[in-house]
């Protein structure tokens, strides 16, 4: 998303105009500087925001509602105490040296209707800071419009000369509604000055309207020929205006156009009046005959102005957003309503175009997405909440009451819904499915049951779209009136089921043959859009469900050959897939072994055969009195040796030989190359102690496997070196001396 700006065309022989304050609470950050009184001090009660829960605890709060937007919020809806809310948002210290106007919006919610808004202004403070008792008599008093936003104005020019503090106070008695503020703005009023309020279109399905908030607008490029822009005027100065130059530039990063045109104003439009002008329509197509489906552009659009003198606007009002192509969504498309909020009306999820919730009976119970907290939702927080009865409801709840997916692009073809369904309370819920073609027209595709169960099920319809076309939607009608839970929707393509599915166990060797305990594990690897696979073990028990990707263990009564049969089915037919599985016992243990000789008294073995099953114990005699279940041996002394290995399951035991001649092995130290040479004690139990007269170069010790323990390397000036073995594993090592070419392997054992 490109940024958006605010552009302003500034006439360099002309005085500007001051905005003095400009707190547009479009992001609810609030001045730290401004005070924030709570007089009255009651508990609010709790509303539902996008956010979660606000409990409206302090005077005034940053709040996002879906219905209203983010803004700072107030409310008089108190828990257990009744009498006036008394909430303070006071300004900071304002300077005002000529004709001022405070401008701001308002809301409030439609529980009770309208509520009294007071703004009060103080020109002195006792203290530091501003304070409620600071203010006297109440400036002016406004009334809200409930659910819609309203722009109201206080003409300050009676304070010029004055350091002023402006207060705006939610003094509503306990009426159980909220009150918004947003867009403070203190402005100097210039002999000419104008601003646009409000931009709207002949776009169909233009998201929202665009004011000094809202800049972004989704315009259906498909079905508007030509865009004619139209744009609500303001006379902000204090002349009477009769013409207004309009310019607005158009860019697609590629290619960009300017447009300006003069508007006459006849009659003068007064200071302070509104006008809406209807712009030239403009052809986007012709402007931009490579645009592209959901290609965004650039619009700005900026004013000048004239009074009866012919003299320019000091300051040019500009406006900045962007449009474009209408979105729409094909297959595969899903959802968790994990960003579709709001109550009977839904707000936008994310850049989609939104859900819709239409209440028919108008009982204000609609289906609507919630977050409950006495049932879960199968995916996030939120879900699709059918079936609602509110006390005071009709006797017929949400029956007739429906809701409609964002619109949608389908190619001629076969189509499927599937969403998780569950019963919240009576026989749950079941919703009429139509399909709501590009005319109006609509076709009626079948029904969606929830069930009486309270465990959520995949529920599938499948659908076939005749012609390709966008804007196709899916409504979503109630016909029970039973609470139901809906979540995790999704729409596919419909293609014929593929069977699919692996066999493992943790003690297998081939997966199509089980050995040891008759348990085996099978995973679904089946692909069934908007149906679902079973496995039938092929050894007389039921049949199960399985949910793609899952895995199943099952245990095989008696041994035996099996066939294990997987079936995929969807409404587009079934395939089957399957394999053959032989359960047996395991094969009789072989403790056959294979020594390998690796030189200077170092020596291996390896068992021919894996038992399939594990669970072995192997004890190994390796013939000079050494008796463990190591794979490896250093032996000390030349000779030949009768290795004897013997393995032992549960179930079975065998025993198998083999000999090793060990030669070469030095029997004496070579004092003619390392004199005075001394390695012992051998057996070592803590220290082994290395002494030598002729100088050497390097000492390494290496265990039976092989691996080095201790490499040393002599300084020159040393005759001995003691390496403390009491951490070592008891065993054969190998103490290898060298000095130049000449090397010496001295078997030793720790103990």
């Amino acid at each position: 998303m490109k940024k958006i700006t605010l552009l302003g065309l500034l006439l360099p022989f002309l005085s500007t105009a001051q905005i003095l304050v400009n707190v547009p609470l479009s992001d609810g950050v609030l001045p730290a500087t401004w005070q924030n009184v709570d007089v009255d001090g009651f508990a609010a009660d709790v509303f539902y925001t996008d956010q979660g829960i606000w409990a409206g605890s302090t005077a005034w709060e940053e709040v996002n509602f879906s219905s209203y937007g983010r803004a700072f919020y107030s409310t008089s809806n108190f828990e257990t105490a009744t009498g006036n809310a008394n909430d303070w948002m006071i300004t900071d210290a304002i300077s005002i040296t000529q004709e001022t106007r405070l401008d701001f919006e308002l809301v409030s919610s439609q529980f009770n209707g309208p509520e009294s808004h007071t703004v009060y202004v103080a020109d002195a403070i006792a203290g530091a800071t501003p304070q409620p008792s600071d203010f006297g008599a109440p400036e002016q008093n406004f009334t809200t419009i409930p659910g819609q936003w309203s722009s109201n104005e206080v003409d300050l020019s009676a304070y010029i000369g004055s350091t002023i503090y402006i207060a705006f106070v939610n003094d509503n008695p306990s009426s159980g509604n909220i009150q918004g503020i947003r867009n403070i703005i203190v402005r100097e009023l210039l002999s000419n000055d104008v601003s646009i309020e409000v931009f709207n279109s002949n776009a169909v399905n233009q998201r929202t309207p665009l004011n000094s908030t809202t800049r972004y607008s989704v315009l259906d490029y498909s079905k508007t020929n030509a865009f004619q822009p139209r744009i609500t005027l303001r006379n902000q100065g204090l002349n009477p205006l009769d013409s207004v130059v309009i310019t607005m530039n158009i860019d697609d990063d590629v290619t960009g156009y300017a447009i300006s045109d003069t508007y006459a104003l006849s009659p003068a439009l007064a200071a302070g009046d509104t006008t809406t002008i209807a712009l030239a329509a403009i052809g986007l197509d012709t402007l931009f005959p490579a645009l592209q489906s959901n290609q965004e552009l650039d619009v700005e659009i900026f004013t000048d102005s004239s009074n009866g003198n012919g003299l320019s606007l000091a300051e040019d009002t500009a406006f900045s957003f962007m449009i474009n192509p209408r979105q729409y969504f094909s297959p595969p498309y899903t959802t968790s309503f994990e960003y579709v909020l709001g109550g009977s009306s839904f707000s936008w999820e994310w850049s989609e175009w939104g859900w819709k919730s239409f209440d028919v009976n108008d009982d204000n119970d609609a289906i609507l997405v919630d977050q409950q907290t006495n049932y879960t939702a199968a995916d996030g927080a939120y879900m699709l909440f059918s079936g609602v009865r509110y006390s005071g409801a009709v006797t017929d709840g949400d029956i007739g009451d429906y809701v409609e997916t964002p619109e949608m692009q389908f190619d001629a073809g076969d189509y499927v819904i599937s969403i998780l369904g569950a019963a919240i309370s009576g026989n749950g819920s079941t919703l009429d499915v139509d399909l709501v073609r590009p005319n109006g027209s609509s076709l009626s595709l079948g029904q969606l049951s929830t069930g009486g169960g309270t465990t959520h099920q995949n529920v599938s319809l499948a659908f076939n779209v005749s012609t390709s076309d966008s804007g196709y939607v899916l409504r979503f009608t109630e016909r029970t009136g039973d609470r139901g839970s809906w979540d995790l929707l999704s729409i596919e393509e419909l293609t014929p089921p593929v069977a699919g599915g692996n066999l493992a166990a943790t003690d297998e060797i081939n997966p199509y043959v089980e050995y040891c305990d008759r348990n085996v594990i099978f995973t679904n690897t089946s692909v069934a859009t908007g149906g679902g696979a079973t496995v039938d073990w092929g050894d007389g028990s039921a049949a199960q469900s399985m949910l793609p990707g899952a895995s199943l263990q099952h245990n095989y009564s008696s041994n035996g050959n099996y066939t294990i049969t997987v079936t995929a089915t969807n409404p587009a037919g079934s395939d089957q897939f399957t394999i053959d599985l032989e359960v047996t016992d395991p094969p009789a243990l072989n403790a056959d072994f294979i020594v390998i000789n690796q030189g200077n008294g170092n020596v291996s073995i390896t068992l021919e055969e894996t038992f399939p099953c594990g669970g072995v114990q192997t004890t190994i005699d390796w013939g000079d009195g050494t008796v463990n279940s190591s794979t490896s041996h250093i032996y000390s002394s030349n000779g030949t040796y009768t290795i004897t290995l013997t393995a032992q399951t549960a179930i079975d035991i065998d025993q198998s030989n083999n000999s090793v001649t060990i030669a070469g092995l030095a029997t004496s130290i070579d004092d003619e190359v390392f004199s005075g040479l001394q390695v012992g004690p051998n057996p070592v139990h803590g220290e082994l102690q290395i002494s030598w007269e002729t100088p050497i170069d390097r000492i390494t010790i290496m265990d039976a496997q092989g691996r080095l323990i201790k490499d040393w390397m002599s300084s020159g000036n040393t005759s001995s070196v003691n390496f403390n073995c009491k951490d070592w594993q008891a065993g054969s090592y190998i103490v290898q001396i060298q000095e130049g070419q000449n090397i010496q392997a001295i078997p030793i054992l720790v103990e």
